[in-house]
């Protein structure tokens, strides 16, 4: 049942990373944030989305319209935040449904062309991931168990200080929470993927200067390398067209949560009893930025080193025409060095982290001066 269900270019795949990133694929289509459908006709999908579309900013405008009254109980500095967490919260799950069965049809075939041209060319290298398939999955159920502990975690405290009319809210909230999760898990494998890959061309490197190969023959295997790492970083920029408005509003909405978090405690005059549970969240949406950065930047940094290695060969090798290979590979590893962006806006690295938390105290900053200002 499920092989029937998973998309035919990804299933052939034997590679156990492609196989943990193709049943994330498969489980991004009954939530309708990957392609339901590439090829044919696909008007009911598109009314599916439109509908779902519709429902969500319906669910939004009731949310924002049920908080009205906090205006006159609470600061307005903590109302605006709650109203931006909830309009972010609809966008973040709107570019979700649109991009995966609306828009972007072109660029998925494209990144599933790629992906399956990849493997072919890595056929004739033997490549294999040695990491076993069930330590993926595990890590696939554990998201998704953590997921469901944090959801009745919160409804449990919505419910609690807020009453039913938190729990309408809480609607929208666990609809972006559930498509927050899996696009967190999908960036993690398909940049674990490409990991893997940048590794593979890194020690093909290294091996041209091991053995007594013919120069003629190390230079063929330069140009192999070249020909994948044009290939991998084509499969980045298609992952980057289809996914930055999902990344840059992941980090946004992650962020806003945070705010909201310290907000409400301190909106609760930091009693205890109120403010741990949203401290223990605020935790949860640092750590996950913190998996999805990371994860990013050592695919970006493993393919980087691919240049370090030409360099290093370059010295040790006497022959003019594969350090002139070698020097040829730097110069398209420069210009093809992989990067995860945020729609274009800022690429998504190690240093992003410092931005965000450094973006977190200046807003709460602003926030409590201008709470201070207007009281």
């Amino acid at each position: 049942m499920l092989e029937a269900l998973q998309n035919p270019i990804l299933f052939s795949n034997e590679k156990n990373d492609m196989k943990a990133l193709n049943l994330t694929f498969t489980f991004g289509r009954f939530l309708l944030a990957t392609p339901f459908k590439l090829e044919g006709k696909r008007y009911v999908i598109r009314g599916i989305t439109i509908f779902l579309l519709i429902s969500i900013i319906f669910q939004a405008y009731v949310s924002i319209a049920s908080r009205v009254s906090d205006v006159s109980t609470s600061s307005i500095t903590f109302v605006m935040v709650d109203w931006l967490r909830i309009i972010l919260d609809m966008l973040f799950v709107a570019i979700c449904l649109m991009n995966s069965n609306i828009f972007m049809m072109l660029h998925w075939r494209l990144l599933y062309r790629k992906l399956a041209h990849l493997d072919f060319l890595l056929r004739k290298h033997n490549f294999q991931v040695k990491r076993k398939l069930f330590l993926f999955y595990c890590e696939i159920l554990l998201a998704f168990i953590s997921f469901s502990a944090l959801q009745i975690y919160e409804l449990t405290i919505v419910y609690r200080y807020r009453g039913k009319d938190g729990v309408i809210s809480f609607i929208g909230w666990t609809i972006s929470q559930f498509y927050m999760n899996f696009i967190l898990l999908l960036t993690y494998n398909f940049a674990k993927v490409l990991r893997h890959r940048y590794v593979l061309l890194n020690d093909m490197v290294k091996n041209t200067n091991e053995g007594e190969l013919l120069n003629a023959t190390i230079v063929h295997k330069l140009d192999e390398i070249v020909i994948l790492y044009k290939t991998l970083y084509a499969i980045v920029d298609q992952f980057n067209k289809i996914f930055g408005w999902h990344v840059l509003l992941y980090i946004s909405v992650s962020v806003m949560y945070i705010l909201y978090a310290i907000m409400f405690s301190m909106e609760v005059k930091f009693i205890m009893e109120r403010s741990i549970p949203w401290y223990l969240l605020s935790v949860v949406y640092i750590l996950s930025l913190v998996i999805l950065i990371i994860s990013c930047d050592r695919a970006e940094k493993s393919g980087l080193k691919v240049i370090s290695t030409c360099y290093l060969l370059h010295e040790s090798i006497g022959d003019r025409r594969v350090k002139d290979k070698l020097l040829q590979l730097v110069e398209y590893a420069q210009q093809w060095k992989p990067h995860f962006s945020a729609a274009g806006f800022y690429d998504v690295n190690q240093s992003t982290l410092t931005a965000i938390f450094e973006a977190v105290i200046t807003y709460l900053v602003i926030l409590i001066q201008f709470d201070l200002a207007l009281k």
